[in-house]
């Protein structure tokens, strides 16, 4: 569409009721930009309670939650990062609030900071924090098996006794279930 003004048509420019031109100044806040951003992370063994992305670039600041594999696509977020810093973050520690019980596969993803309040907003609907973008323009995701190996709590009795030092006689052992 091209608009073409009639041609007696005047461009003057508004003025103010005392003559002076009309003026007015806008601010405009952009969002931080989505991409490009990237994350990794390895299979790995885990308590259950931490796990570790290998590394993430985010274009501005953000977060990485950890989500449950729910048909091959992120689910329920078990954990989210604190806030991490534009650029490359390696080795990122998520503490999970919902500790994984059993070996299974997770998606690390990847969100960006939008609102700037440095709080992870991801389930609330207000939030303007939002998913990073990876290089093909979807999101910046990765999926990995984090297999759970229970440490504790394991009871080892040994009751006093007298030898060479060679050998130890072990009275009880309670381990973890499997």
């Amino acid at each position: 569409f091209r608009y073409e003004p009639p041609d007696d048509f005047i461009d003057l420019p508004a003025t103010l009721a005392d003559g002076q031109p009309a003026t007015a100044t806008a601010t405009v806040n952009l969002l931080p930009p989505l991409a490009p951003a990237s994350i990794a992370m390895e299979d790995q063994r885990s308590d259950g309670a931490t796990v570790v992305v290998t590394g993430v670039t985010l274009p501005a600041p953000g977060f990485v939650a950890l989500h449950a594999d729910e048909d091959g696509v992120p689910g329920v977020i078990l954990g989210v990062s604190d806030l991490l810093a534009a650029g490359t973050s390696d080795d990122v520690a998520l503490v999970l609030e919902r500790p994984l019980e059993t070996t299974q596969a997770v998606f690390a993803v990847a969100y960006v900071d939008r609102d700037g309040d440095g709080v992870a907003g991801l389930t609330d609907a207000d939030s303007l924090d939002d998913v990073a973008q990876g290089p093909d323009g979807g999101p910046a995701r990765a999926t990995a098996v984090v297999t759970v190996v229970h440490v504790a709590p394991t009871v080892l009795e040994v009751e006093d006794q007298e030898g060479d030092g060679t050998v130890v006689t072990v009275a009880s052992v309670t381990l973890p279930a499997a």
